[in-house]
């Protein structure tokens, strides 16, 4: 996944902490005739010299041409495009005593989730990512039976609400309400939109 580096911006202003050598991106020395450090101190758009560098490892290349990778990267093209055209969603609000859960997502066995009791407090406990056993521990020491909050996180999995990985139990929706993004078009430094995406767009704008 490419990472874009701004001028101004925080990891900019602090390269040391976060270990970077910012430079001009390479692509804009075909546009202006100047030397490197004039380059460096006129643009807004820089890179990483290491992780430039880093990108022309044949070593890199073989990597990124495994056909795992490339599986990876479909996946993250869709989610990209699910996030910033179709912009769903999977948020929560806890009302009183009833946590409402809204998913918008091409996988959600439902549009709306309303837990109250035993199931909000345990969907919202997993929202730091307890390991699965001291999720469990944590409502036994109540007096809750351990298959009660097995059953219950079994729902969560098979809703899509949450994720077991790692040994870790993660409730996923994000606390709302989550704000409408601006589109890819509001973006000031303007955007090249293929025409395959261009209605998808359009519809994000409205």
């Amino acid at each position: 996944v490419p990472l874009e580096f701004c001028r101004f911006s925080v990891y900019h202003e602090n390269q040391e902490l976060y270990s970077l050598k910012l430079r001009a991106s390479s692509a804009l020395k075909y546009v202006y005739p100047v030397d490197q450090r004039q380059l460096d101190d006129l643009v807004y758009f820089c890179e990483d010299e290491v992780r430039a560098t880093a990108e022309l490892n044949p070593i890199v290349a073989f990597l990124t041409e495994r056909k795992v990778f490339k599986i990876l990267k479909r996946q993250i093209d869709e989610w990209r495009q699910l996030f910033w055209y179709q912009q769903v969603k999977l948020e929560m609000e806890s009302d009183g005593p009833e946590l409402i859960i809204r998913d918008t997502r091409p996988l959600a066995v439902d549009s709306i989730y309303r837990y109250v009791g035993l199931h909000k407090d345990i969907y919202l406990a997993a929202d730091k990512a307890p390991g699965k056993e001291t999720l469990v521990r944590m409502f036994a020491m109540n007096g809750v039976h351990r298959s009660e909050v097995e059953a219950i996180c079994e729902e969560f999995l098979s809703n899509n609400l949450a994720l077991e990985i790692d040994g870790r139990f993660l409730s996923l929706a994000v606390r709302g309400p989550v704000p409408n993004l601006p589109s890819s078009v509001e973006y000031p430094g303007g955007v090249v939109i293929h025409k395959e995406y261009a209605h998808l767009v359009k519809q994000a704008s409205r």
